[in-house]
Order: C-alpha cells, then structure tokens, then sequence
C-alpha cells in the first residue's frame, strides 16, 4: 500500500465516524492527496458540511496512528455564499479586486474539485454540480488571483534590482515566477491552490510542452548576481511570457498548452517588459505599475504577448491561429491584416518594439 493510499485510508476511517454524528449533512475528504499531490508527511482534510450554523473554518485534529487528520465544520450556506460571491464577481482597472473570494473561500472551493466523498447527501451533490457549472469562473478568479500577486512582487523586485540589493532580488524573484508558474498550471486546467506543487504541477498538466529546465533555472534565484542586468532583463520577459500566456489561453478555457512561443527568439519584435499581464472580466489590463495601465481587447494583448523576439510574419500567423482561443464568439475572428495593424500600432504607443527593450 502506497503512503497516499494508507493516509486515505485512516482518513476514511475518522471521516466515518464523524459522519454519525447528529448534525452532519455530508463529509468528504480533500486536500493535496486527493488532487494527485501530496508527500509522505501531508496531512488529510476532512470536511464536514452540516444544514445549521457552525464555526465555519473551525479545525479540530485526530491521530489515527502517525497520520493526522485535520477535521473541517462548514455550513452549507458558508458553501452558497461563496458560490454566490464567485458567480458576481466582475473586476475593472479601477476594482481590481472588486468581488472577489477571500484566500480561504477559493482555497476551499477549488479543494472542491478533487474530493473523496464519504457521506453524499442532496446538498453536497447540488453544491458540486453548481461548482462545476462555475468552472470557468473559478479558473478566471485563480488566474487573476496569481497575476495580482505578481504584480506587487514585480514592484519589489524592480526595487530591490535597482537598489543593487541582489540577494533579495533574487528571493522575491523566486516569488514572482512561482506566480507566474501557478498561473499557467492554472491555465491548464490544474488549479490547486498550493505554492509548492508548482513544479509538479506544471510536468504533469503541460509536459514537454512547457521550458521545464529554462523555469527551474530561473525560479531557483540563482540569476541574481552583481553584474548580471541581462540575467534580470531574460528573467522579467520570461516571467511577463508565463503570464501573458496563462492570462491570455486560460480565461476562455484551459488552453495554455497551445502557446508557441515560451522562449525568446531572435526576430525584431519584442514586448516592453514594464507591462504586467491582468485579464480583467472587462478586457485585458497591461500594468506598469504606477506608471501607465491600458485596457484593451484580448486579441490586441495577443498580439502584443507573441511578440517575444519574433519577426512580423510569425506574430502574425500565430495570433490568427490563436484568435478563437481568447475571444468570445460575438466577436469576429482576428485577420491577419487587422493582426498587423495592431502590431503597427502597437508599435507606435511604445508597448512592442522593433529597436528597444534587449
């Protein structure tokens, strides 16, 4: 027997017994183990879900031999509630945070998706078919929730780089491109929550089709050292890549495999790397913090994202493709002429450039 399938098991053992008691609706097990994650020392989660009021968030702990469990009280109108937040929540240049769910709310609810049931009910099954009804909601609610947290850390590191302190740099550092890691595992459909599984998160949902070795090397802070001002430059374009990706392929749906051009090539065109990524519900913000923040419509950020060391022609065919990918279906189709209109006008308000930015 596996660790993941003993801990399971003296977690369906103490689930059960709470599953008797008078004011339990339904229990079931979550956490890293039962989302294909986990370690030997993981704990499991036991949730429990109950019709009247509770402590909601309350844990208590049971040890059943040297594996801990950790018991979760819900109620299920904490569980509506949060459902109800998730589904009317919009955010806006101005709001970017308007809505949203707290860390604990869409920790619990995206642990929701990957759950062992122990005790079903009526409740518990109408709670997880609306879940699951709100899957592209909760993954647009994820993405932005990495973009955000990236964005301040971005700040910190710019700071720390032009300050000459390169040691923090180097730590922050590690922080932004694990946000920006989570954010295309996310893409993909992978939405746990956990900082740590990063790694393992991204090999088993994009496999070869993601620079693995390229993002170890630059998530391990390893790059910053005096001296090294390319290093700091490949490192902010690869991250703004990651996002950009992630932002762009993961709204619609978990498409982010798709992305063509996760390394730098050698073609004029590339993007002004002082332009973080945030899909908005209201369209595509590009931020550079405290400096200018523009707007526009998702094929424009398209284009303005496969910019990335390509030629003309390469941007141009690749935005084409990808088109239907980030716009809805009241939208027309991106052409290539209008894709290399946009890349002129891109162009000619400074966020691509044929000269700058290497």
């Amino acid at each position: 027997m596996s660790y993941r399938e003993e801990k399971l098991a003296k977690a369906m053992s103490t689930a059960q017994e709470v599953a008797q008691e008078t004011h339990v609706d339904s229990v079931y097990l979550a956490g890293s183990l039962t989302a294909g994650l986990g370690s030997p020392t993981s704990d499991v989660d036991v949730f429990v879900l109950s019709s009247g009021a509770v402590d909601d968030g309350a844990a208590r702990q049971r040890r059943v031999g040297d594996v801990r469990v950790d018991i979760e009280d819900y109620s299920i109108s904490w569980v509506d509630g949060a459902l109800r937040k998730l589904a009317g929540w919009d955010s806006s240049r101005q709001r970017l945070r308007h809505g949203a769910l707290s860390d604990g709310e869409l920790d619990f609810l995206i642990r929701m998706r990957d759950i062992e049931v122990v005790k079903t009910s009526p409740e518990l099954e109408r709670l997880l078919g609306a879940l699951a009804a709100a899957e592209d909601r909760l993954r647009q609610m994820a993405l932005s929730t990495w973009a955000l947290r990236a964005n301040g850390d971005l700040s910190d590191l710019r700071g720390a780089w032009q300050d000459g302190d390169h040691a923090s740099a180097g730590l922050v550092g590690q922080s932004v491109m694990v946000c920006a890691g989570k954010a295309v595992s996310t893409a993909s459909g992978d939405l746990y929550l956990g900082s740590k599984w990063v790694h393992r998160q991204l090999r088993r949902s994009l496999g070869d089709a993601f620079p693995w070795d390229q993002f170890l090397d630059w998530q391990c802070g390893a790059w910053a050292r005096p001296g090294s001002d390319a290093a700091f430059r490949d490192f902010v374009a690869f991250q703004q890549t990651l996002m950009a990706a992630a932002q762009l392929l993961g709204w619609n749906s978990p498409a982010v495999a798709e992305w063509p051009f996760w390394e730098l090539g050698k073609g004029p065109y590339r993007r002004n790397p002082h332009y973080n990524t945030i899909h908005l519900t209201e369209g595509v913000l590009l931020n550079n913090e405290l400096q200018r923040q523009v707007v526009v419509k998702p094929d424009v950020a398209l284009v303005w994202a496969l910019s990335n060391g390509r030629d003309e022609d390469e941007i141009v065919d690749a935005a084409v493709h990808l088109s239907a990918r980030v716009s809805t279906a009241a939208e027309e189709p991106l052409g290539a002429q209008r894709a290399r209109d946009l890349l002129a006008l891109l162009h000619q308000r400074g966020l691509v450039s044929r000269d700058l930015f290497r």
